[in-house]
């Protein structure tokens, strides 16, 4: 098994994107849904990589009362897809375990740590 080089996304064709930020009439992806059409798969054109998906990290205004170096380590922590990508591929393809992956990607990331952990008090 390997990855598949593919061309990146460059926007969604479908008209039921029209008017979204990421829309553009003759962009790379156009996916008609089974319920839009019986030929939904013959009417589709997907040509490049999949979108990246956007990951919020959401959590209740108390958490700053209840554990506020939890709520501050939950405002600066950010993932990329990049990141994302490699984590899924290593515990969802390679059966990794996901603590140890975890374990792996922060003694070999700690300037990334090192920005989600600033000024919080041990």
């Amino acid at each position: 098994m390997r990855r598949l080089e593919e061309p990146p996304f460059d926007g969604f064709a479908m008209v039921s994107k029209k008017g979204a930020p990421r829309y553009k009439s003759d962009g790379c992806w156009n996916m008609i849904l089974p319920r839009e059409s019986t030929d939904w798969l013959n009417q589709s054109r997907v040509t490049c990589a999949w979108p990246d998906a956007k990951v919020y990290v959401a959590f209740s205004v108390s958490l700053f009362k209840r554990a506020p170096n939890v709520a501050r380590f939950l405002q600066q922590v950010a993932f990329d897809a990049d990141m994302l990508n490699e984590w899924i591929w290593q515990i969802g393809k390679q059966g990794r375990k996901p603590a140890a992956v975890a374990s792996e990607w922060v003694k070999t990331h700690p300037d990334i740590v090192k920005t989600w952990l600033a000024d919080i008090e041990p």
